[in-house]
């Protein structure tokens, strides 16, 4: 296992190389404004360290080097969003959305946003890597029943994971690989997906309009809609 110190280099020098290339082609001007820079952290270990005492796991080594590298506020990925590391700001108010313990009881610590529309981005810490990483994962908030939001047993089919630990996540994410891009989906997620193609199919078969939806019937439910327009 790598050491602290070599984590914090290598991700320095990822996070130099990603963010020279996507400046490329801005002006000087605006290479040099703090929204588009690179910061030496100021966050010292004992400022983590006091962090971690609010959080219902320790962060994974490679999340504490990613705080300790650099502060930085264009971590907008497109697919994922990672909060600001502003220079300006304490460490505790950066990182709100570890400190919501919405996740924290069926196993998640939240650490960003991911598809653009709320969907959060999340660490496995009850699914920990031999090294102590943690599995980086999503939820498509938009089609997870209610019902499943605290149990993870249940949670466990709308999960989709999108990469074994953060420090595979962030070089991932810096490299824009392909296995990340697009954002990966759950298993039932993509069950879903199959079932409303099938009614999408169905709808055209029979003359109708692709966001057709016959009344009576739950129109959340593809399965459902499959069998009434079939019948039809």
């Amino acid at each position: 296992m790598s050491s602290l110190a070599e984590d914090i280099r290598l991700i320095r020098r990822e996070m130099s190389h990603w963010l020279t290339s996507l400046c490329a082609g801005m002006s000087p001007e605006m290479r040099d404004d703090d929204d588009w820079r690179l910061i030496d952290s100021t966050i010292k270990e004992s400022d983590v360290a006091a962090f971690e005492q609010q959080l219902p796991a320790l962060l994974p080594q490679s999340y504490r080097a990613f705080l300790l590298s650099y502060h930085t506020s264009c971590l907008d990925f497109g697919e994922y969003t990672l909060p600001n590391l502003r220079h300006d700001e304490r460490l505790g108010d950066s990182l709100q959305l570890l400190l919501h313990p919405e996740f924290w009881g069926v196993g998640y610590m939240q650490i960003g946003w991911a598809s653009g529309c709320g969907d959060p981005l999340v660490m496995d810490f009850k699914s920990a890597t031999p090294d102590g990483d943690y599995p980086i994962c999503v939820f498509n908030h938009d089609i997870v029943p209610e019902d499943c939001w605290g149990d993870r047993e249940l949670l466990e089919p709308w999960k989709a994971l999108i990469a074994g630990s953060f420090r595979e996540f962030f070089l991932a994410l810096l490299h824009g690989d392909d296995r990340i891009f697009p954002r990966p989906r759950a298993p039932e997620e993509q069950r879903r997906n199959v079932a409303w193609d099938e009614v999408e199919r169905l709808l055209k078969e029979k003359g109708l309009p692709p966001y057709h939806r016959p009344d009576g019937v739950p129109k959340t439910d593809p399965w459902k809609i499959a069998e009434f327009v079939r019948s039809m």
